[in-house]
């Protein structure tokens, strides 16, 4: 998704205001009122191939969850890992064990 915002100007305005659209029909049935979405484009590392992107979001996923169990920041997070060259083959394997070890661990 993140790399979608980055493609088409005309895909990426489908994207924000699909997004938007659920924002605010899901605060208009709850309790919180959104009154504007600020989007913000990020950098992201870039696939080179088109089988690596699971692994490309097990990655964000695992920064997502280590920051916040950090309690950082996620504003400075992002833009402290802001990247834009593929990950290596090294951080894939790394990322790949770290999850086959959770799995193990955790779900089986």
């Amino acid at each position: 998704m993140i790399h979608s915002l980055r493609t088409s100007p005309m895909r990426r305005l489908l994207i924000m205001s699909l997004f938007s659209s659920v924002f605010r029909n899901t605060c208009a049935h709850g309790s919180e009122k959104v009154n504007k979405i600020i989007w913000k484009q990020m950098k992201c590392a870039k696939q080179t191939g088109g089988l690596e992107c699971g692994y490309y979001m097990m990655r964000f996923m695992y920064d997502l969850s280590r920051s916040i169990n950090e309690g950082q920041d996620l504003e400075k997070v992002y833009t402290s890992t802001l990247r834009d060259e593929a990950f290596s083959m090294a951080e894939i394997d790394e990322i790949r064990d770290r999850w086959a070890i959770y799995v193990c661990d955790n779900l089986l």
